[in-house]
């Protein structure tokens, strides 16, 4: 065995030495030392990190937050990506059905097709689709062609033929909702907006007619029937004839014999004992009654 010379080594000492075997830190290649990470110099006496700080006299070190390794060069993946993928300097390669910046969301079959949302591995289908991966097109209510167009029923409309229209399209005047029409505002009304509504209901002293203006009733008059009259007969009479109106309260002051708000009524006597009808002024009895 060969005794070799100082800076030489191997079996026929034919190999240059390192400088202080490199410390322990690297491999000698030719005499060069080839030092491991985390460790510099020309015999790899020379400690250090890309990101932190050596410690102890470079026994230990201290790396900053999101990093690792001998020489703090490793960038950490978030929550370690979950444990369902391989983080590879920073960044998460996600397992299959793993998906996310830190593996953290679970995949849908096929990605959902593009034609719905995955929630929780699971597709949630956009209007129109259908299966596991919302791959199969459906309507409900039409007809499917193979280019993918479709044609829906009669009354029937949308992606998937499933939402009913309404008649006239509200006439332009209200939002359809599955076949209702909402009415834009107070001055339309019906089943189709087809009908102008009375401000105020005609304050209820009339009805209100198909033109949208408010028809009063007798004892009434105004525009919105808001203002209060003396009523008149079909030939125009005040109070029937039977009373007269006071004007400062616009209400009718009946004859003797005669009662109601138009003085129309004629009583009759012990309003029929309470067994019969009275009909203008003549009492109608009940059965087993009988009498004026």
């Amino acid at each position: 065995m060969c005794n070799c010379d100082p800076g030489f080594t191997g079996a026929s000492c034919k190999y240059k030495g390192c400088p202080k075997a490199c410390n322990g830190n690297g491999l000698c290649v030719k005499g060069v030392c080839e030092c491991v990470e985390g460790y510099l110099g020309e015999s790899c006496d020379e400690r250090w990190v890309l990101r932190g700080r050596v410690t102890k006299g470079g026994e230990e070190v201290a790396c900053d937050d999101g990093w690792t390794g001998p020489a703090c060069n490793i960038q950490l993946c978030p929550a370690n990506c979950h444990e369902n993928g391989i983080c590879n300097n920073g960044t998460c390669v996600c397992d299959r059905k793993w998906s996310g910046e830190s593996c953290a969301t679970q995949s849908c079959k096929n990605s959902c097709t593009g034609n719905g949302i995955c929630l929780d591995g699971q597709c949630h289908c956009h209007k129109g689709y259908t299966q596991d991966d919302c791959s199969k097109r459906f309507i409900y209510r039409g007809k499917l062609f193979s280019n993918g167009s479709h044609r829906c029923d009669d009354g029937w409309n949308g992606i998937s033929c499933d939402e009913r229209l309404c008649t006239d399209n509200c006439n332009s005047r209200g939002l359809c909702n599955n076949g209702t029409c909402n009415c834009i505002g107070n001055e339309w009304t019906g089943e189709s907006c087809q009908f102008r509504q009375c401000k105020d209901e005609c304050n209820y002293n009339g009805r209100c007619t198909l033109e949208g203006t408010c028809e009063c009733k007798s004892g009434y008059t105004g525009e919105l029937c808001e203002t209060k009259v003396c009523p008149r007969d079909q030939q125009d009479t005040l109070c029937s004839g039977h009373g007269v109106c006071d004007f400062t309260t616009n209400e009718c002051v009946c004859q003797k014999g005669w009662i109601g708000f138009e003085c129309d009524k004629a009583p009759c006597a012990n309003n029929c004992n309470d067994k019969g009808q009275c009909i203008q002024g003549t009492c109608y009895c009940q059965e087993g009654w009988t009498g004026p």
